[in-house]
């Protein structure tokens, strides 16, 4: 009877061992899937103004006490990154938007949005990852009219003051999709006209 003991206790390991062995080969599939499969894009929501459409014109003003615009006419595009102090994604994520509002300083406007109406701790926030000199901005408003209650989200303005794209930016990749979609048709060649009256 001994025996019999044995090996069905022999036939478990087997089996505990086959099951590690096909658990790593799926992690492995999963990786490589990963891998071809690429970054994706921000998450779009339907809440908010849609793309396409005049963003809200929102008169704030910034931590600096200067008067600011969120919306209308600007002279580059505007990226609005709402954000809040406490969320971890906005920390993640503020290297990257430091980055990029130094890489792309010539053609868009990085301007930072908290809902959170607290200025110590923005500043806070602001200074611990070195994002003073972009504009912030303090407004309930901006939420509410933009449709936006979570955090970090994204909004590009054309510089007519259209939504060109949005969505929830956790990372550099979501960024990047958000700033690689085509304005509007007819945008930019009403720019122009405008410019040349």
């Amino acid at each position: 009877m001994s025996g019999v003991w044995l090996v069905s206790y022999w036939v478990l390991w087997l089996l505990v061992l086959a099951l590690v062995c096909i658990a790593v080969v799926l992690a492995r599939q999963i990786g490589v899937l990963h891998m071809r499969l690429g970054p994706t894009g921000a998450r779009v929501t339907s809440a908010g103004p849609a793309t396409g459409t005049l963003a809200p014109e929102i008169s704030a003003v910034d931590l600096e006490g200067h008067p600011f615009t969120l919306g209308g006419i600007h002279d580059k595009r505007t990226l609005l990154l709402f954000i809040s102090p406490q969320c971890p994604s906005c920390a993640e994520v503020a290297p990257s938007v430091r980055a990029l509002a130094r890489s792309e300083r010539a053609t868009l406007d990085v301007v930072l949005v908290s809902f959170v109406e607290d200025s110590p701790k923005i500043l806070q926030f602001l200074k611990k990852y070195d994002l003073q000199r972009l504009t912030c901005v303090l407004s309930r408003r901006a939420s509410r009219e933009y449709g936006i209650f979570v955090t970090p989200y994204a909004v590009l303005l054309s510089q007519s003051g259209r939504i060109i794209s949005k969505g929830v930016a956790n990372h550099i990749e979501h960024l990047e999709s958000l700033l690689n979609v085509a304005e509007p048709e007819g945008d930019q060649g009403k720019l122009e006209r405008e410019a040349s009256i």
